[in-house]
């Protein structure tokens, strides 16, 4: 869907509870923050390699503590470590939502069965760009157009604030780290993206 198409009416849909365990799904997880102890935000993120989730730096950024849930378990994970590049905080990225610096690594005792392929079976599996994340700690999924620059992918899966740092898939494969609106990422992209038109939000590029 182009942004002249939407209309404000999300098309995600519930990821079913019997593909929560399987890839990619298993993998995805809702990440809450904390400032002093107390909830402050949520994202999403992804279990990138062993031991280390993949998210938006913006989720954590501030933040002085935070912990994971896996699609298809109960259980929290305290994070352990947060990895976000020292640029993401200074004048070029200044620590906003978009940059292509917008990313952190989440370091975590992973369960011992965790999977880690790098090809899977989606609705996106036709081209499409498929962003999965969570809203009210339920797992949605939406696929739509999109293109793949040099840093920044493009794309017009419908998301919510819960999915900064969800993964974007691109047919079949992880293409990258979702950090919200395609305007808070223009202003940071260079040739060719910044000739990307029409699309609802944006990706910073990152591939198994």
């Amino acid at each position: 869907m182009r942004l002249q198409d939407y209309r404000g009416e999300p098309q995600w849909k519930d990821v079913p509870d019997a593909l929560l365990f399987r890839e990619p799904y298993c993998r995805i997880c809702e990440v809450i923050t904390q400032i002093n102890g107390v909830d402050h935000g949520a994202g999403s993120g992804w279990y990138w390699t062993s031991g280390q989730v993949l998210t938006a730096a913006h989720v954590v950024f501030g933040t002085t503590g935070c912990r994971i849930r896996f699609a298809n378990r109960k259980e929290w994970l305290d994070v352990l470590q947060v990895g976000i590049p020292p640029e993401y905080a200074g004048p070029e990225a200044q620590g906003l939502p978009g940059s292509q610096r917008d990313r952190a690594i989440l370091h975590i005792i992973p369960p011992a069965d965790m999977p880690l392929s790098t090809v899977f079976d989606l609705e996106g599996g036709d081209g499409l760009f498929s962003a999965i994340g969570f809203l009210d700690g339920c797992l949605k999924e939406h696929a739509g157009p999109g293109e793949v620059g040099n840093e920044f992918v493009a794309h017009s899966a419908h998301t919510s604030e819960g999915h900064s740092g969800c993964p974007v898939f691109h047919g079949n494969r992880y293409c990258g780290v979702h950090t919200g609106s395609f305007r808070l990422s223009r202003p940071f992209m260079g040739s060719p993206e910044r000739s990307f038109t029409g699309f609802l939000n944006s990706a910073i590029k990152f591939g198994n």
